[in-house]
């Protein structure tokens, strides 16, 4: 059921951003090592809690009409609470780089392992978007595919809907010639009919004044 799904991940996102907001606050009491390694697990809770708005999206897309603006509601609410977390992890991390001024040579290379583990993270995380993104495109597809089918069927359902209406108009057109002409003969039968009687009124007229020697 999407709903079940859409609360499993809500979980898995809460934990993310209480994981996310305690590295920002850590990072701010611990020495500069420390807070490179705090913050580097602090951009993974990041990169997690991104992941699950996109799949929170999803949920949210595949649900019943009656669901969908709740859901909506609750992923906007963990978007701003997570941009909010974004800005104060930039500004930690800015911290942590003016803190770092005028480093020694060990230092200087841990931080260019740093920054190759930081490129190497940035490049890991847009190939995670590029999969996500492929992944909603694919849905995307499957849901856009269904939507067509269920068109195709309706489309299919009114033209047969629509040849049994012409069949009816048929029937109609012919039930009333039908109709028509039984009235037609009605009226000739009555016609005939009076003509009859009319003649045998006459003769019978005449056969009475006959008797009377009236002619």
């Amino acid at each position: 059921m999407s709903s079940e799904n859409f609360e499993d991940i809500l979980y898995d996102l809460d934990e993310a951003i209480a994981a996310l907001k305690s590295s920002i606050n850590s990072a701010n009491n611990q020495s500069r090592d420390q807070r490179r390694a705090t913050l580097r697990s602090a951009e993974n809770e990041v990169d997690k809690a991104d992941d699950y708005i996109n799949l929170l999206i999803v949920e949210a897309r595949n649900a019943p009409p009656r669901e969908r603006g709740g859901m909506n509601d609750k992923i906007r609410e963990y978007k701003s609470t997570l941009s909010s977390l974004k800005r104060q992890l930039t500004s930690a991390d800015e911290r942590s780089n003016l803190l770092g001024d005028n480093p020694s040579p060990q230092n200087q290379s841990m931080g260019v392992r740093d920054q190759m583990h930081s490129n190497q993270k940035t490049l890991n995380k847009t190939s995670s978007r590029i999969a996500n993104t492929k992944r909603m495109a694919y849905e995307a597809q499957g849901i856009g595919e269904g939507v067509m089918e269920d068109l195709h069927g309706q489309r299919e359902t009114i033209v047969r809907i629509g040849g049994k209406v012409q069949n009816i108009d048929a029937n109609m057109s012919r039930a009333n010639k039908i109709l028509n002409s039984m009235t037609r003969r009605i009226m000739s039968h009555k016609m005939i009919m009076i003509a009859t009687i009319f003649l045998l009124i006459c003769i019978l007229v005449v056969v009475l004044l006959k008797k009377l020697h009236v002619i």
